[in-house]
């Protein structure tokens, strides 16, 4: 059979070369096309939601909001913050002398970053050895770009494809974590290697001389490997998040080596 198929001009990989290429194709679709409409699709449904119940998700998913800025030297806690508004709930400043010792700390019902300065409502100043000073309104400056900030706190899963290096420079500059923006990049732009290796891996599987039939180890094969490749991506995204990693190590060297593994089985399929 494999005689009569290479007169035929049959071969493993004219048979493969067209699932590699819609493969790959639809990885371009999902990251450039699809991935925006679903960020925008989420963003709406959490536009109105807030409009509804007049609150909108924390970006911490619950837990308590951390920010570092650097003129002055403070360290910034809220509650929950409302990125649309560039508004931090429940907040509190923590500024620091140049000798790097508490200077004081400021306790705020609703900060939000204007241009150049925080606007504090129901400010509680805290003094060692002095009592508590409370304004109705404060300012404090800051370096901050009421921007930047919104972009920072955003949910990766909120910034399209196309938008994403911008949301990590951003939370860089607001003194967050990038990581979680470059894993999704990382992740987004690997997406077609990840799709091809999928494919290759099934044709691996799949391309057998009929009259060997096709055993179930074969299909077991085939779909252990699919799924370890899942786990493999899906575990070095979390690394990356983390820091452990670099995100475009993690994204594509799982794809990259089973794209290795289904050109290796190709090449034994082709050989006999």
């Amino acid at each position: 059979e494999l005689v009569a198929a290479r007169a035929a001009g049959a071969s493993a990989w004219t048979l493969a070369l067209p699932g590699v290429v819609v493969a790959a194709s639809t990885g371009v679709l999902l990251a450039a096309a699809f991935d925006p409409l679903a960020a925008w699709s989420n963003r709406t449904e959490n536009a109105i939601e807030s409009r509804l119940f007049a609150a909108e998700a924390a970006p911490t998913d619950g837990r308590t909001f951390w920010l570092r800025q650097a003129k002055p030297d403070a360290i910034v806690r809220a509650r929950y913050a409302r990125p649309s508004e560039a508004a931090l709930y429940g907040a509190s400043f923590f500024l620091f002398a140049p000798d790097g010792g508490l200077e004081r700390r400021i306790d705020a019902s609703i900060a939000t970053l204007r241009k150049g300065a925080w606007s504090l409502a129901d400010a509680t100043t805290y003094r060692a050895g002095e009592p508590p000073a409370k304004a109705a309104h404060l300012d404090l400056p800051t370096e901050i770009d009421p921007v930047a900030l919104v972009q920072g706190v955003a949910e990766p899963r909120l910034v399209s494809f196309w938008g994403l290096p911008a949301a990590s420079a951003a939370a860089g500059a607001a003194g967050l974590d990038p990581r979680p923006y470059l894993a999704r990049f990382a992740g987004l732009a690997a997406t077609p290697l990840a799709l091809v290796a999928v494919t290759l891996l099934a044709a691996m599987n799949s391309m057998t001389i009929s009259r060997g039939g096709f055993p179930a180890w074969r299909l077991a094969h085939g779909v252990l490997a699919t799924f370890v490749l899942y786990v493999a991506l899906k575990v070095g995204a979390d690394f990356a998040r983390s820091g452990f990693i670099g995100a475009a190590y993690a994204a594509s060297v799982p794809s990259a080596v089973g794209c290795l593994a289904g050109v290796q089985g190709l090449l034994r399929r082709e050989d006999g």
